[in-house]
């Protein structure tokens, strides 16, 4: 299986950017969804975009609902947006060319009904920040979709000499080992729950 290499922008870390290809690599090969996304954002994104839904009202900040939904960034910070479909007849995924927009310019009210599972209900979708040559810090998102369940979790990195893992939210130490071995094709054993 053939996975997408990401592409290094001129204000992004490439160290960082091969630390995020390799996360994503490591979830999509163990999950082996129908679907995959990649979506660069302009700029460093905090914990709080973790199962943020949307604004009721314009103010009360919603965060879980019982379906989870996309994260409502706004379309202007979306850099890039690229959906992949596995292809059993290539026994590989394919680049999908006109993808389903999750990221919309919409009321919140419509935010709060973009589910995951409802659209994509077999599918990883993972949101990393730009210009980390600069800022020095980075984050990196993932909601796995799949068996009418939607794992989300949450990594931030700054870079101190190397690229540290500074903060996580719902993805435990050993799997981020996991799925970075798993890249690398040195896996022994299933992924740590």
């Amino acid at each position: 299986m053939r996975l997408i290499g990401l592409t290094v922008n001129e204000d992004d870390d490439p160290s960082f950017i091969n630390l995020v290809q390799r996360i994503i690599h490591g979830v999509v090969s163990t999950k082996k969804p129908k679907d995959y996304c990649v979506v660069r954002i302009d700029n460093w994104f905090g914990q709080r975009w973790l199962n943020f839904s949307g604004k009721m009202l314009g103010a009360l900040g919603v965060r879980k609902t019982p379906n989870t939904t996309f994260p409502p960034f706004v379309p202007s910070r979306v850099r890039s947006y690229t959906l992949f479909a596995w292809a059993p007849e290539k026994d590989d995924y394919t680049n999908v060319e006109e993808p389903h927009a999750v990221h919309k310019w919409q009321p919140s009210s419509a935010n709060l009904q973009n589910f995951v599972g409802k659209t994509f209900p077999d599918a990883c979708f993972f949101w990393f920040s730009g210009n980390t040559k600069e800022n020095h810090r980075g984050s990196l998102m993932g909601y796995v979709s799949s068996d009418g369940e939607c794992w989300t979790w949450y990594l931030e990195f700054q870079r101190q000499g190397e690229w540290k893992q500074s903060k996580r939210a719902n993805i435990t130490p050993e799997q981020i080992d996991f799925f970075l071995s798993k890249c690398l094709g040195h896996t022994k054993g299933p992924c740590p729950n």
